[in-house]
């Protein structure tokens, strides 16, 4: 399982996309995982919407949006496995509010059909070699991954302390799950990128490395660009929103350089990099076109 995370608004449903979408074309069977996600990974990849229950949308690539109340029924039938057993005791008022009372438990069932997929066995094989796992955002994922210790102290010696303990293990474990942190190269997200980074260690979770998302254009800048008065520019026509444009992209290149290197000192971890893109929405084709650019220069090191 590969946990992509990050901080809200830095693009983690789009490197989920790429991430899924490059696996699946390198000969996996890929599930890209999404936890009520506002942004459907199904649109982004040109399969239009999906919801809570698992889509194959291109070979290789299947989607879920997964929600608390399908993935609860799907642990009750796997636990029961009748689904009137299930629709017994989860509609059971008594039964409701005792699972209510457990700490996390939403959170739990969420990470637990994503881990489940993980040992998904169909027709004698695995039913996926990869799971990608599209996180909620840094404060949410961090209650999550906490939700399996939690329920052990909770509820000990029961079925869902025996199945937590399970996956707190292959959490930890870093042959077989890790996370890929995802930031903008500016402050805030990059202060924060760094905190979960540390967090993600407190739980024994491993970071396999970072992905940069979003960074302007860079290459040399006109000459004598940094040169050019308020007047001239003022004074030159028609070119005037082109040297403006060029200042903007300058000076936001240069922020994004400032960060990169911040980032760089304070984590040991291999930093990827990924462009801006300058569409109005991206789609399906641009998904692939940064699949091929992360394949090309972003995934050396990566483990």
């Amino acid at each position: 399982m590969l946990l992509v995370a990050g901080k809200g608004g830095v693009g983690k449903t789009t490197v989920a996309c790429v991430l899924a979408r490059l696996a699946a074309r390198q000969g996996m069977r890929v599930l890209l995982a999404q936890v009520e996600s506002r942004v459907d990974a199904g649109q982004l990849l040109g399969a239009g919407e999906v919801g809570p229950e698992i889509q194959e949308v291109e070979p290789g690539l299947s989607v879920v949006n997964m929600t608390p109340r399908t993935a609860l029924r799907e642990y009750g039938l796997l636990i029961f496995r009748f689904r009137a057993v299930v629709r017994a005791v989860l509609e059971n008022r008594t039964m409701r509010h005792f699972l209510r009372a457990i700490p996390g438990l939403d959170d739990y069932s969420m990470l637990g059909k994503a881990w489940y997929h993980t040992t998904e066995v169909e027709r004698g094989r695995s039913r996926f070699d990869l799971v990608v796992l599209d996180a909620p955002p840094t404060g949410q994922l961090i209650k999550i991954l906490s939700v399996p210790r939690a329920i052990g102290r909770s509820v000990p010696d029961s079925m869902l302390s025996r199945d937590a303990s399970v996956i707190q293990s292959f959490l930890t474990d870093s042959r077989r799950a890790a996370a890929l942190l995802v930031t903008l190269a500016e402050e805030l997200p990059v202060t924060e990128t760094l905190e979960l980074e540390a967090a993600l260690a407190e739980l024994g979770v491993h970071v396999a490395g970072v992905v940069a998302n979003g960074l302007y254009p860079g290459g040399r800048p006109p000459v004598g660009l940094e040169q050019v008065s308020a007047a001239a520019v003022e004074g030159a026509g028609l070119l005037a929103p082109l040297m403006e444009e060029a200042r903007v992209f300058q000076r936001q290149r240069e922020i994004n350089e400032q960060h990169l290197g911040r980032l760089a000192r304070a984590t040991a971890r291999p930093i990827a990099r990924l462009p801006l893109l300058f569409t109005e929405a991206l789609g399906s084709a641009q998904i692939s076109d940064l699949a091929e650019m992360l394949e090309r220069t972003g995934g050396r090191g990566m483990r």
